[in-house]
């Protein structure tokens, strides 16, 4: 009810007060009871103490005589900051020992000092109290000392030191200052810089002027107590007693640990949102356990300074009876996700969050849980607060939250596993999201219907400004590589309400999602992933670090980097922090008991505790590293570290990563003997998890991958092909990427061309398979890899008959038979085998199909012919024939080669034995009249000369049935022709062999025997010509005659082409008959490519110069050296294009410009007075041949004033020099303060370099001198060669890179031009919104421009960090009355909206900070000083008076409401 009614009278009191500033607009004490007003709400103690950071301090502005009585503020550098350090930050001082950051307080670089008029507070607020020191930001730089001075006097006299400080630096406490102020009329706290001044960041922090008879120590509040309180308590009691009994304790303490006691107080000292927040925080029953459940935590003031705002928005709903639990876990661990936590943007790769507003952002992913958005909103609302945390963080854009769901849904609204997998969205290209056609609006309608953007309300085209800001939607229209992907498939699940983080593999990207098993536990699966866990880590070269589950993955000694081929492992840690969660009930009581061992000193009893929380759940990572930073500092013997070090193994065996990391922690502390046996133990725990199955773990092929990976394990293929086989003609992953979710992508033109597939198995089409040639493979790789696999495809044989034959008598082919195809028709194929012949005439087409990764071979042809109708010399078949006898042979070369009906075996006995018995017997399937053998020789040596022939009814009575002799040496064929005789059994006998240096008759050998009862013998083929290249080519090409064997060339075999034509050649059959066949040529080309340049621009510009290839001689023509046909010119030079044709010819075309000018024409204004006493300015010293512009260079004054000379030189590069003159005595006007002011637009000289005068006695007050940064240690500079900026494209970023390296000026130019009429969208938003500022002083704008050795490079059209900027004011601006005081700002358009800037004015000119390169109004507005003596003492009367009424006025009503409220009661 108190607050109720000091609320009825404080509106009140805003009433009156406003009547009275309605009445007295420029009144200064208006002002002043608006900003008391204004701090009493801020702080609910606006009776007690005012900040002095709420007051305005005394500067030159409002006090003209401060310098002359060393009254003025003075901070070094010129920076002054009220509320925050130098950086823009909170500032913050060490205070019992933590870093504590002040919402209120003041920033002073020192030397400097600070002053406050204090003559209408001191007589009620009698004391000064504030903390001194260096911001602690400053990381222990920085040295400073403080004086706090104060006096009565306005004559600079009577100064009495209050207090003063030794020197400090940014590692000292905080010195608290209480001094006694009553009385005093001006407060100086002086700041000396102690020498060097290099990080003196002093601070002011907390001051306050104190109400006299306020005690402050009654700002403690007695919610907390410092960590030594809960220390006390907790040691007295058991790890146990105190987890089952004094829960509060532990979480109480933990608070107060991690946030700093102080910080904590000085948070909740002011009454507000602050207060409430950390008073529900800690009061609420399980608001500090979600806190603490949700994980580790980065910067805590971000959490409080978040948390505090989503509480100030949200409470209301935190009480909610059916969802008020799932809104705290939200909300808590939003902020803790958004202190911490740093995913990345889909759009931007070393971006993090975008545009997001937190509050806005927990209100959409709160719209969703409440309109059953999410995929299972009952899984989510039970979800660990550690997994909650990785649902409520976000890198896209607010606005996209809502479309992205609802756009996924619409595209896959019953498929789960599509909505959530990036590839259903985009393909795998180069991504560049700021390609014009994705803002056109002849687009618009394309793209809204497609994507859904104007239901959801999602912006399309361009920026105000003409500025393009790519969207969600631009990755799945325009596509992306790995990281894209990667980053839309985390948000795919988290605005499904699925956890989901990234991580990195080399060269890769891949994103980790959540999935709650049926059995109640959860899993984390790799989406988009090439290496496999054990690859995969969280940070990025150095930065761009992932969060992992519970921070486990993230800790100092885990190895969490991806540096080109070069992996960590760490994000493999998240298996085991959800093994942790999937037993939360024993996690829970081992997270406590780690608590509360932070409570005791002993360090046995510490170390006990952390073995009980291990007792409890085995894998608790904290727990052990706790353990191991005990046991250091018990100084532990190597017998106690080997027992930790087997423990660490059985708890962690399958989860190798872990062990292997924390026995890297404990091997130092092993002595020799000891680390053999860990190894050992080590070694056989990874044999184990390489052999992991489910009983071991529930995701057993990730712990084999990280087993693998960390034994050593090699590389297995990455995919492999066969043409025939059980996966005939598909693309097959390894086994091992079997769960796998990832893009393949396989190429048949060695990476010109790729095609994509999801699936595991990949079947090729007739399409794909016609595309596979043994010179290109197959190339496989993933997408977002930059790793390509080969799978090397051989030619197929083509037919050779020394390999492959017909047996006309077999009426088969015999040799080379694998893989073997025929066709009758040379179209249709089949499949070849022994069971089938050819008896007739008839010519069959053969060739070797593709098999494994050989390709189908050339086709060759034979020639069957019909079976002999002889009856009396009619061939048996082999396999009427069975070996009986031989007497030796050498391995490899056995009798029954010869009996095969094969030319390319042989039978030859025993190398080096002379063979006793060269018979060779057989026997047929029946009884045959045998009237004739055959007989094919092998080499020389056992060649057979002279033989006998046996038949055999038994195999025992042996009847001589031919003989022969003088059989050749030679390869012929040998044929005994003789009178039939039956026969069941055949010997064969040589008799006398041929034989080589060795002699005769040692060996006998042969390649066939036949054997007949009827012979015949014929074949028939063609000749043809074989070319050395079939393609168009710029080689000679040589032709060959190809000839059956048998067959005579006549002539030349081969000839060579150096020139398309025709040859003939000439050869003879086996008859000796005379044929032709022609050679023809038609495809050489050694022309070498020409083109013509032609230049967008011919004569001297200051512009780019494009020069475009044209009349190129040929098709097909390839640039070798650039990526277009187009080349454009930034500054004068040469560049050779290289042309190279479909043959191979190289040609150069040099396209070279020298009429590029950049460089503006200078000059200098001489003045010359005339006779009349007019002044003559002429423009001299030209630097080049110029145009002017309304005149020819002269200008005569009569009267006072200033003229604009225009020209511009022959490239267009234009100067304006403004002659100003004030000499010519005007005897017609009697008021010196009239001037007319001109219409200027004025500009600096182009060339940076030439600031100039009119004359040498004059100088030109309104022309400014560019402001330049120099050299790539300009961070915008530096920016723009990270490629932060879209202006420059990489050329331009290479042609900056080569400047610096040449040593080469690279500066940056800021450009103000003063401008004759506003900007009209500037000047029409100035219209419609009212302003706090009525007078116009000028018009400007401010341009920047990069310049390489004094040349203009490139102008940029924005810059990302603002840059302090100055304006020189208008001579004509007129003077400022005495007993006022003039401020001036600036207002400017950002993103259509308007936008005001203050000012700070000194000597002439404005200064400001801004990074907004556009046009701006400078405006200001005169107002009496505040610190007025005797007239606004005189002018305050009638409002004391006023104000002295209004308070009795107010004083009545509370008179009148508590008798009221008594009445009632």
């Amino acid at each position: 009810m108190k607050r109720l009614k000091f609320t009825s009278i404080a509106i009140l009191a805003v009433i009156l007060l406003g009547i009275i500033s309605a009445v007295y607009p420029n009144n200064t004490f208006s002002q002043a009871s608006s900003l008391a007003l204004a701090n009493s709400t801020s702080t609910g103690h606006e009776n007690d103490y005012i900040y002095l950071s709420d007051l305005e301090y005394i500067t030159t502005n409002n006090m003209t005589d401060c310098a002359q009585y060393n009254l003025c503020s003075k901070p070094g550098y010129d920076q002054i900051r009220i509320d925050k350090n130098i950086n823009g930050g909170q500032i913050s001082l060490l205070v019992g020992g933590e870093k504590v950051s002040f919402k209120k307080g003041i920033f002073v670089h020192a030397q400097g000092q600070i002053v406050y008029n204090l003559e209408e507070y001191s007589s009620k607020y009698t004391r000064l109290v504030a903390k001194l020191g260096i911001d602690a930001s400053q990381n222990g730089n920085g040295n400073a000392r403080f004086e706090v001075w104060a006096t009565k006097n306005d004559d600079n006299t009577g100064w009495k030191e209050l207090s003063h400080t030794k020197d400090l630096t940014s590692k000292d406490e905080a010195v608290l200052v209480d001094v006694d102020i009553t009385g005093y009329k001006y407060l100086k706290i002086w700041i000396s810089s102690n020498g060097s001044n290099s990080s003196d960041h002093t601070v002011i922090a907390d001051a306050r002027i104190i109400r006299e008879g306020y005690d402050t120590s009654k700002e403690v509040s007695s919610l907390l107590q410092p960590v030594e309180y809960y220390d006390e308590l907790l040691s007295q009691n058991t790890a146990e007693e105190n987890y089952n009994e004094h829960l509060d304790w532990i979480l109480e303490r933990e608070f107060v640990s991690r946030f700093g006691y102080y910080t904590i107080q000085n948070n909740m000292r002011d009454e507000g949102i602050y207060k409430d927040a950390i008073t529900w925080l800690i009061e609420d029953d399980d608001a500090l356990e979600i806190l603490f459940a949700s994980g580790n935590m980065g910067d805590s003031s971000l959490f409080l300074s978040d948390f505090i705002k989503l509480y100030q928005e949200y409470h209301s709903i935190l009480d909610d009876p059916k969802n008020g639990d799932v809104y705290k876990k939200m909300l808590i661990t939003i902020a803790v996700a958004d202190s911490t936590d740093r995913i990345h943007s889909p759009l931007v790769f070393a971006s993090s969050f975008g545009n997001n507003n937190l509050i806005e952002l927990f209100g959409l992913m709160k719209n969703l849980y409440d309109q059953n958005l999410f995929i299972n909103k009952d899984e989510f609302k039970n979800y660990h607060p550690s997994l909650m945390r990785f649902v409520m963080s976000s890198s896209i854009r607010n606005d996209d939250v809502l479309w992205l769901n609802g756009y996924s849904d619409y595209r896959y609204p019953g498929n789960i596993n599509n909505r959530l997998n990036p590839y259903q969205y985009m393909s795998y290209v180069q991504p560049n999201y700021n390609q014009g056609y994705l803002y056109q609006e002849s687009n618009r309608d394309k793209y809204d219907q497609k994507y859904l953007l104007s239901k959801y309300e999602i912006p399309y085209g361009l920026g105000v400004n003409g500025s393009k800001t790519p969207r969600t939607w631009m990755v799945m229209e325009a596509g992306g590589i790995c990281w894209n992907i990667s980053r839309l498939g985390q948000n795919l699940y988290k605005v499904h309400g699925i956890p989901a983080t990234g991580g990195y593999q080399p060269a890769h990207e891949v994103y980790i999602y959540y999935q709650l098993g049926k059995d109640g536990k959860g899993y984390w699966y790799l989406g988009n992933n090439i290496s496999g866990w054990g690859y995969t880590a969280t940070n990025w070269g150095g930065g761009h670090t992932y969060p992992t589950l519970l921070g486990w993955g993230n800790k100092s000694f885990t190895k969490n980097n991806v540096s080109g081929q070069n992996a960590g492992y760490n994000a493999a840690y998240t298996l085991l922090a959800q093994a942790a969660l999937n037993k939360e009930k024993e996690y829970e009581q081992s997270f406590y008991y780690n608590l509360v061992a932070n409570s005791y000193s002993d360090l046995q009893k510490k170390a006990s505790i952390y073995l009980e929380a291990l007792d409890v759940l085995d894998i608790n990572l904290e727990s052990y590293i706790s353990l191991i930073d005990v046991y250091k500092k018990l100084e532990k013997s190597s017998a106690e570290w080997k027992e930790l070090a087997l423990k660490v193994i059985n708890s962690y065996t399958y989860y190798p990563m872990a062990m292997v990391d924390l026995l890297n922690l404990i091997y130092p502390y092993l002595e020799d003997v000891d680390i053999v046996d860990i190894d050992l133990k080590k070694n056989d725990a990874l044999n184990k998890a390489i052999n992991t199955t489910s009983k071991d773990n529930i995701q057993p092929n990730a712990i084999k991958e990280i087993a693998k990976r960390l034994v050593g394990e090699e590389k297995v293929p990455l995919a492999t092909f066969s043409f025939d086989g059980e996966n005939a003609s598909k693309i097959v992953l390894n086994e091992r990427y079997k769960d796998y979710n990832f893009q393949v992508q396989y190429s048949f033109d060695k990476g010109q061309t790729w095609h994509t597939s999801l699936n595991y198995i990949i079947p090729l089409s007739e399409e794909e398979l016609s595309l596979i040639t043994a010179a290109n493979d197959i190339q496989v790789k993933i997408s977002g890899s930059n790793e390509v696999y080969t799978i090397d495809i051989l030619k197929g044989d083509n037919i050779d008959k020394n390999k492959l034959a017909i047996h006309d008598e077999e009426n088969i082919f015999v040799g080379k038979t694998d893989y073997l195809e025929y066709s009758l028709d040379n179209i249709h194929w089949s499949n070849y085998n022994k069971d089938i012949t050819f008896k007739d005439d008839v010519q069959v087409y053969v060739r070797y199909k593709s098999h494994g990764v050989y390709l189908t071979g050339e086709a060759g042809s034979f020639q069957f012919h019909q079976d002999s109708k002889d009856s009396q010399h009619q061939y048996i078949s082999v396999k009427n024939i069975s070996l009986v006898h031989a007497y030796s042979w050498e391995p490899g070369n056995g009798p029954e080669n010869i009996l095969d009906a094969s030319p390319f075996t042989r039978w030859h006995t025993k190398y080096g034995v002379k063979c006793p018995d060269k018979s060779l017997v057989v026997s047929f399937d029946k009884v045959r009249y045998l009237s004739r053998i055959s007989y094919t020789p092998d080499d020389v040596n056992g060649r057979i000369k002279d033989g006998e022939v046996y038949t055999s009814l038994d195999g025992n009575t042996w009847v001589l049935a031919a003989t022969f002799s003088n059989w050749g040496n030679n390869y012929d064929t040998k044929v005994a022709t003789f009178d039939a005789k039956p026969a069941k059994y055949v010997k064969i006998v040589a008799t006398h062999t041929y034989g080589n240096n060795e002699g005769p008759d040692k060996y006998v050998s042969g390649r066939m025997v036949g054997y007949y009862e009827d012979t015949t013998k014929n074949y028939d083929e063609e000749a043809y010509v074989n070319y050395s290249i079939y393609s168009l080519t710029n080689q000679d090409v040589v032709a060959s005659v190809v000839v059956p064997d048998g067959w005579t060339v006549k002539g030349d075999a081969t000839h060579t082409f150096s020139e398309n034509g025709e040859y003939t050649f000439v050869y003879t059959d086996i008859y000796q008959n005379e044929k032709r066949i022609t050679a023809k040529v038609d495809w050489i080309d050694k022309i070498i490519p020409t083109a013509d340049i032609v230049y967008d621009k011919n004569s001297a510009t200051n512009y780019s110069v494009t020069a475009t290839l044209t009349n190129i001689s040929k098709d097909n023509v390839e640039i070798m050296n650039h990526d277009s046909d187009s080349y454009t010119f930034y500054e004068n030079g040469e560049f050779t294009f290289k042309l190279k044709d479909a043959a191979g010819n190289i040609g150069y075309v040099t396209a070279k410009v020298d009429w590029i000018d950049n460089t503006p024409p200078t000059g200098v204004i001489v003045y010359e007075v005339q006779k009349d006493g007019s002044v003559l300015a002429k423009v001299t010293n030209l630097s080049e041949k110029v145009h002017f512009i309304g005149d020819d260079g002269t200008h005569l004054f009569t009267e006072n004033g200033e003229y604009e000379f225009v020209f511009t030189d022959l490239a267009g590069n234009e100067t304006r020099l403004l002659a100003v003159v004030d000499s010519i005595k005007n005897q017609n006007s009697n008021n010196e303060d009239e001037k007319n002011e001109s219409d200027l637009e004025e500009d600096v000289v182009t060339k940076p370099e030439d600031v100039h005068s009119n004359t040498d006695n004059h100088k030109d007050e309104s022309t400014q001198k560019p402001t330049e940064h120099i050299s790539s240690d300009d961070p915008i500079i530096q920016d723009i060669l990270d490629g932060k900026y879209d202006d420059f494209t990489k050329e331009d970023i290479k042609k900056i890179e080569d400047a610096l390296k040449k040593k080469q000026n690279v500066k940056l130019y800021y450009n103000v031009k003063r401008l004759s009429t506003p900007n009209s969208d500037l000047q029409k938003k100035l219209e419609k919104e009212e302003t706090r500022f009525q007078v116009v002083a000028g018009y400007y704008q401010i341009n920047a421009t990069l310049m390489i050795d004094e040349k203009p490079f490139k102008t940029l059209s924005k810059i990302n960090n603002p840059v302090s900027q100055e304006f020189l004011l208008p001579t004509t601006i007129s003077s400022l009355k005495e007993g006022y005081e003039r401020e001036y700002g600036v207002y400017y358009l950002e993103n259509g909206d308007l936008v005001y800037k203050k000012v700070t004015y000194k000597d002439g000119k404005v200064y400001f900070d801004t990074d907004a390169l556009t046009d701006y109004v400078l405006v200001y507005q005169d107002h009496l000083k505040t610190s007025s003596k005797r007239d606004a003492k005189k002018s305050y009367t009638p409002y004391v008076i006023i104000l002295a009424g209004s308070a009795v006025f107010l004083m009545g009503i509370g008179v009148i409401y508590s008798r009221r409220k008594m009445i009632m009661k």
